[in-house]
């Protein structure tokens, strides 16, 4: 099981950081790992929970337990997410 902060930019979508890495001040330097998923409905859940952005979550961040294989495209680091579980920290 890996753990990582999900985050999301406007044209490439999701986006996982390994939690180990969020101490890092620099973003542009962060492990950026973009995610596949297994099927639809993982790829919903993400997007249900990503999508709840109401106050309560104001200086939270959305974490996953997930499992999953890494893999690169090119240079690209990518994750296949098997199966997750997703919570606000």
């Amino acid at each position: 099981m890996r753990t990582f902060m999900v985050g999301w930019e406007r044209h490439h979508g999701f986006f996982l950081v390994p939690l180990n890495s969020t101490s890092t001040k620099n973003w542009f330097l962060v492990d950026w790992i973009m995610p596949n998923f297994r099927n639809d409905a993982l790829a919903d859940k993400f997007a249900q929970q990503a999508d709840s952005t109401a106050a309560v979550h104001l200086g939270h961040r959305l974490i996953c337990h997930c499992t999953g294989v890494p893999w690169r495209f090119g240079t690209e680091k990518r994750f296949l997410v098997r199966s997750a579980t997703l919570e606000w920290q």
